[in-house]
């Protein structure tokens, strides 16, 4: 009998495929496919492979010959791994996963202190070769942001599913608005943009585009750990300084036109709540010009 039933159940288990109803994917609703932004196939996922493990991010092809800019901090667990290979996606559309994969190499990367790499987050890699691609790069912004322009963030997000790869992410986009630009060399040229919005794991290093679709800066991360960033005094949770003298500068528009810096006081937690709720990124201003001469070739 015990045979009988082994017998059965495996007939059974062998024979459930076939009694699976295949799951729904579509109906008979209409639908028209929405025009994506122009700019959507400069956006790159990239892949850093080392010791077994992928480590992924997001970029922006700005050349032709295939120069990407990207976040300096993207990969950097494999920095100066010996036999580590980047690995750049190209999609062709806002929902596809990338079809087309390149080797890419690291060409440069800067920041401003190397003790803090998030304050000034930038790196350039190409693509070894583009085997007759014809790659459509980002066009550059010729007009300086201000606080309050609308703005987009493109990237390829990392899944939270175990059984799915980062390489199997879709280019997905999240629109917000700038809350401040800063101008840390005091030549009234933006370097750094802080804008609302949490963004996600695997944005690093994604564009952020004006409302013309033209390339005004690359995401780094969130800016709740780089508070000190934001301050001319050093503020933490175990001192008693509440953070007071330019504690939190937004550059703002006033009645007679005159922009003006309004200066927000505020203690360390209340300070912390205010920057959970938005990122920040490196502007194109900031870009190195040896790299501009570069990618201009």
């Amino acid at each position: 009998m015990r045979i009988i039933c082994i017998v059965l159940r495996l007939s059974l288990f062998f024979l459930l495929p076939i009694w699976t109803i295949k799951a729904q994917v579509t109906n008979n609703l209409p639908a028209t496919n929405s025009i994506a932004p122009n700019w959507t196939n400069s956006v790159v996922a990239i892949w850093y492979e080392c010791d077994g493990k992928i480590f992924s991010g997001t970029g922006v092809i700005v050349s032709n010959s295939g120069y990407i800019l990207t976040a300096a901090h993207v990969g950097r667990d494999c920095n100066n791994v010996v036999g580590t290979k980047i690995k750049v996606g190209l999609g062709n559309s806002v929902y596809a996963i990338p079809q087309k994969t390149f080797t890419a190499s690291f060409v440069n990367s800067t920041t401003d202190n190397v003790g803090n790499p998030n304050v000034y987050d930038l790196k350039l890699l190409k693509i070894d070769s583009t085997e007759g691609v014809q790659l459509t790069p980002a066009s550059f912004s010729t007009v300086l942001p201000f606080p309050g322009d609308d703005i987009s963030i493109a990237g390829f997000p990392d899944l939270p599913f175990n059984y799915l790869s980062q390489r199997q992410s879709s280019l997905s986009i999240f629109k917000t608005n700038l809350l401040s630009c800063f101008d840390e060399g005091n030549n009234n040229i933006v370097t750094r943009l802080h804008y609302g919005g949490n963004s996600l794991p695997g944005f690093s290093g994604g564009p952020i585009f004006d409302k013309s679709g033209h390339l005004v800066g690359i995401h780094s991360s969130r800016t709740t750990a780089n508070i000190n960033n934001l301050l001319n005094t050093n503020c933490n949770e175990t001192t008693a300084n509440p953070c007071y003298g330019n504690a939190i500068r937004f550059p703002v528009l006033t009645a007679d036109n005159a922009i003006v810096s309004q200066v927000v006081n505020l203690d360390y937690i209340a300070l912390k709540t205010v920057l959970d709720n938005y990122s920040w990124g490196t502007s194109i201003w900031r870009i190195p010009q040896q790299w501009i001469t570069l990618i201009q070739q």
